[in-house]
């Protein structure tokens, strides 16, 4: 039988290895985290947020445990970088596969895939990005 800690404790771990930073602290005051071990783990946890592409959730931790305005803001600023690319991929993607379906009066599998890919190469054919470094990735 496992003692309340040791669930505590399994807890934490699972939570925080899925990103879950709102139970990650609640249990972190159960487990009886003083105020420099949370500051730690606020620190820490930003940077696994930030790094696992959360830059939102990052932001609330670093503005809230750690009272850091100005990486906060930074991070919300990536955020809503990644919120905006990502809709301007999709509405790309929607208009190659609607203008396939208007075209040909098909809505292809294939063809959907195709435009993603596409879209995320950053254009159609040779007129588009060749450098790797700068394409969009959502793998």
């Amino acid at each position: 039988m496992h003692t309340d800690q040791q669930v505590h404790t399994l807890s934490f771990l699972t939570h925080r290895s899925a990103g879950q930073w709102r139970q990650v602290f609640v249990l972190a005051g159960r487990l009886g985290y003083d105020a420099a071990a949370t500051t730690r783990l606020a620190a820490d946890v930003a940077d696994e947020l930030a790094s696992n592409a959360q830059p939102a959730a990052a932001a609330a931790v670093l503005l809230h445990y750690l009272g850091d305005v100005d990486s906060g803001v930074a991070a919300l600023t990536t955020a809503r970088y990644v919120c905006l690319t990502a809709v301007l991929v999709n509405w790309v993607c929607t208009r190659a596969v609607s203008t396939h379906r208007s075209k040909t009066g098909k809505d292809s599998v294939a063809y959907k895939v195709s435009a993603f890919v596409t879209c995320v190469d950053g254009g159609e054919g040779g007129g588009g990005n060749t450098d790797r470094r700068n394409r969009l990735c959502f793998c």
